[in-house]
């Protein structure tokens, strides 16, 4: 797989802040739980259970698909940082090396 972000001179590793780190974390279950909610109601069978269960509405899972989407966008936005501070790292680690 070809990463669009690495440079030919730059190291392999560079820091990025841990607070980000975090904001991937809760993104990723986040999304965990909206997949797992869909995924219970698309599935949701009554097997000789003498419980009413009921899906959710089209509306509940146009609304958790929506929250995925932005969820998702703000993923994007967090790389972006990502990117920027790994890529100022780099451009720190060139100017102390160079001189």
């Amino acid at each position: 797989m070809f990463d669009h972000y690495a440079r030919p001179n730059a190291p392999e590793w560079s820091t990025v802040s841990s607070d980000l780190i975090g904001e991937i974390s809760r993104a990723s279950n986040a999304i965990s739980t909206i997949s797992r909610l869909v995924h219970n109601s698309l599935c949701e069978t009554v097997d000789d259970v003498d419980v009413d269960v009921v899906p959710l509405g089209h509306e509940a899972h146009c609304g958790l698909l929506n929250a995925a989407d932005l969820i998702g966008q703000y993923l994007h936005q967090i790389a972006g940082k990502m990117h920027d501070q790994a890529h100022a790292h780099v451009e720190k680690r060139a100017k102390v090396h160079h001189g």
